[in-house]
C-alpha cells in the first residue's frame, strides 16, 4: 500500500499508509467533514491529490505553504517505490 506525508507550513499532519487512510480517516479529515467548518482552500486539493494516489497506487509528499487563505502554494511529489 502506498503511503503519504502532509506538510503544511513545515508541520507534518500526516505521515503513514494509504490504507491507514482508507480504514480510519485521520482526525484532521474529520474535522473538515463537520458540518458549518469552512477549511482553507488547499485542504480540497490535499484532498483530491491523496485520493489520486490511492487510485494509482503511488507514494506522495505533499507540501503545502501558507501565507495566508488566499496566497499558498502546494507541492506534490511522488516517492520512488
Amino acid at each position: 500500500m502506498p503511503g503519504a506525508r502532509i506538510v503544511i507550513n513545515d508541520h507534518v499532519l500526516f505521515d503513514d499508509d494509504l490504507g491507514v487512510w482508507r480504514d480510519s480517516p485521520p482526525d484532521f479529515v474529520r474535522e473538515l467533514i463537520k458540518p458549518g467548518v469552512r477549511p482553507q482552500p488547499y485542504f480540497k486539493v490535499i484532498l483530491i491529490a491523496m485520493a489520486e494516489a490511492a487510485l494509482v497506487d503511488r507514494s506522495v509528499i505533499i507540501t503545502v505553504v501558507a501565507h495566508d487563505p488566499s496566497d499558498w502554494t502546494m507541492r506534490v511529489k511522488e516517492i520512488p517505490s
